[in-house]
């Protein structure tokens, strides 16, 4: 697991259900790579993983601060 996600992982607490966080985490990073894949078909970007890992601890990182469920820190 790369550093980035790791710390998102633990930087985050699960309230009671660990099955939250990781359904919650697994929909983003979804979400990301669907998004980056469209990105790179239709505005001609270059694949780039690093890109995805990013976007996705930001994103995740935004969620913790909104206090949304599974993404408490």
């Amino acid at each position: 697991m790369s550093r980035a996600a790791n710390g998102l992982l633990t930087g985050c607490l699960y309230s009671k259900n660990l099955l939250i966080l990781n359904c919650s985490l697994r929909i983003l990073i979804a979400w990301k790579l669907w998004e980056h894949q469209n990105d790179c078909v239709f505005n001609n970007a270059s694949p780039c993983a690093f890109l995805i890992v990013r976007t996705v601890e930001e994103e995740g990182n935004l969620r913790c601060a909104a206090g949304a469920q599974g993404f408490r820190r």
